[in-house]
This record gives structure tokens, C-alpha cells and sequence, in this order.
């Protein structure tokens, strides 16, 4: 199962990347009502898709995080249609 980071604590938010199940994770903050973590990347997770995490985080205000910078992700391209080729994402370690 892959879980999406968000650019914002919101589930409309930009997605700016995934995790994996069993990938570690660094935490550093959370929103007021600990329903989001924020990832040292600066990249938000919705707090039930995390195992066992830490206590105590402090609470940071989502407004003032800088956003990560998004992530190409695939898109779907039209039956009969070629893709354009297209540059290969660079992936950075979490």
C-alpha cells in the first residue's frame, strides 16, 4: 500500500510523493488537532497511515511550512495516442 505526501495538510492538497509500507519516515511536527504529520522533507501524511509515532511532536502551523516541490507523477494517455517521451522524475532518498 502506498500512502501520498501532501504539499498542505489537506487531502486536496498536491500530492508530492509517496511512501511505502515499512519505509521509515521522519517526523518532525504535527497540526494542532494531530491528524497530519510533517515529514523532515516538509511534506505532510495523514497521521493514520503512520505506525507508532513518536509522542510529544510539537505543533507546527501548516502556514508557515514552505511547500516541497512536486513530483512528476504519471498521467494516462489517450488510447491511440503516443506519449511524448518525457525527462525521468529525480527520486530523493527520504
Amino acid at each position: 500500500m502506498q500512502a501520498n505526501l501532501r504539499a498542505s495538510p489537506n487531502l486536496d492538497a498536491e500530492i508530492v510523493g509517496a511512501a511505502q509500507v515499512n519505509d521509515q519516515i521522519n517526523l518532525i511536527g504535527q497540526t494542532a488537532d494531530a491528524q497530519w504529520y510533517l515529514m523532515d522533507t516538509n511534506a505532510w501524511i495523514f497521521a493514520q497511515l503512520v505506525a507508532a509515532p513518536p509522542t510529544a511532536l510539537p505543533v507546527v502551523d501548516p502556514a508557515t511550512v514552505t511547500a516541497p516541490a512536486g513530483v512528476l507523477l504519471p498521467t494516462a494517455t489517450p488510447i491511440g495516442q503516443e506519449a511524448a517521451p518525457t525527462a525521468a522524475p529525480v527520486v530523493a532518498e527520504a
